[in-house]
């Protein structure tokens, strides 16, 4: 019978089998190293030549969203022809070159392997023109003036002006007085771009800016100046309505010289001629 003293383990065999234990991982873990570089280099030649295949050449070019551009705009801008492998595409760059186009605002990119590329792009909107030291521009929603108005284009939006105005006061970002006067305008534009028959969008000829920040607004049918002063545009908006609405209805607009929105929180003045 082996006595307790020989069955008890040596410290020295107990250091050894964790040294042989470390040994043994790090031959397994060099191991696994070499087979993820292996991998990755095999990977990096394999898509290269998949890149040069013609297996994945981009036979079909999917657009939609196209008005102001047109798909072989896209295309040009997108640099995709016969050549193009829809593998080796860098979309992030056919992105950035497709949405650098004045009339663009955002581009979505799909491949759709193996041979088809979908891009869909959303144009800005033009819902007024602004008058710069520059030009006539077409202004967005957000107050971005992005193109010049050219002839033979689509130029029946209603013009919104100040003295000095600048392209740097459209970039629909700056806070300052023009700024803001340029987006309260938007606002009255937005309200009568609802379809109101009394005041469509149709019939603004102008808005003008002062230096104050007040808002003049100018008809097509009677140019006479409407002072719409600044802010609650949706407010403003619904009471000329209802003040335009009696002067056509008792054709009144001769005997007006100017109507002021801004006269009193609930008031809105109409000046008449004076006649002798």
């Amino acid at each position: 019978m082996k006595s307790l003293q020989q069955l008890k383990p040596s410290a020295r065999t107990g250091i050894g089998s964790f040294v042989g234990m470390g040994h043994r991982l790090l031959v397994l873990l060099s191991g696994v190293f070499l087979l993820v570089v292996v991998l990755s280099i095999v990977g990096y030649l394999l898509c290269g030549s998949l890149a040069k295949s013609d297996f994945f050449l981009i036979t079909e070019t999917g657009i939609k969203g196209c008005r102001m551009t047109t798909k072989r705009q896209i295309l040009d801008l997108a640099g995709i022809d016969v050549h193009s492998n829809l593998l080796a595409l860098d979309v992030k760059e056919v992105k950035k070159q497709i949405e650098a186009q004045e009339w663009i605002k955002q581009v979505v990119i799909r491949r759709d392997f193996p041979n088809r590329l979908l891009i869909s792009v959303r144009e800005r909107i033009p819902v007024a023109l602004v008058n710069l030291a520059a030009g006539l521009y077409y202004l967005d929603h957000e107050a971005v003036c992005f193109a010049p108005a050219l002839p033979p284009e689509d130029m029946d939006f209603p013009v919104v002006s100040a003295d000095g105005l600048d392209i740097i006061d459209c970039n629909g970002v700056s806070n300052d007085h023009k700024a803001e006067g340029l987006r309260e305008a938007l606002r009255f534009i937005g309200q009568a771009g609802r379809g109101n028959a009394v005041l469509p969008r149709q019939n603004i000829s102008e808005v003008r800016l002062q230096e104050n920040g007040n808002l003049i607004l100018f008809l097509m049918d009677h140019p006479i100046p409407i002072y719409l002063g600044k802010g609650e545009m949706r407010t403003k908006y619904d009471k000329l309505v209802k003040v335009l609405s009696w002067l056509y209805r008792k054709n009144r607009f001769d005997s007006i010289t100017a109507i002021k929105v801004d006269y009193m929180e609930n008031k809105v003045l109409a000046t008449k001629k004076i006649t002798n």
